[in-house]
């Protein structure tokens, strides 16, 4: 998995807006709401990068641990997605 500085900015960004707004009860309350939609929202820009589906599926989990957990799980996701940061500079 190849991900560019932008877009892994916006993984971890959107990652902690769905992990702050995050309410287990509000699952059980509302019809309208599922933890995937968060992760839908936290992956939605790399719809275009055509990630193999494997780690999209990774990813995926990653998300949903950092959003339900994010304590426990956040270094998880952090540490994934800046490994899969390729540098945009050529190499000398």
């Amino acid at each position: 998995m190849h991900l560019t500085g932008p877009q892994a900015d916006e993984i971890l960004m959107r990652a902690g807006i769905a992990a702050i707004y995050y309410d287990p009860l509000e699952g059980a309350a509302s019809a309208d709401y599922s933890i995937e939609k968060d992760i839908d929202f936290v992956l939605e820009d790399l719809e275009s990068a055509q990630l193999p589906a494997e780690d999209l599926d990774e990813l995926r989990r990653l998300c949903r641990h950092a959003i339900s957990d994010p304590t426990t799980a956040r270094k998880q996701l952090r540490d994934h997605v800046l490994a899969a940061v390729v540098s945009d500079e050529p190499a000398a």
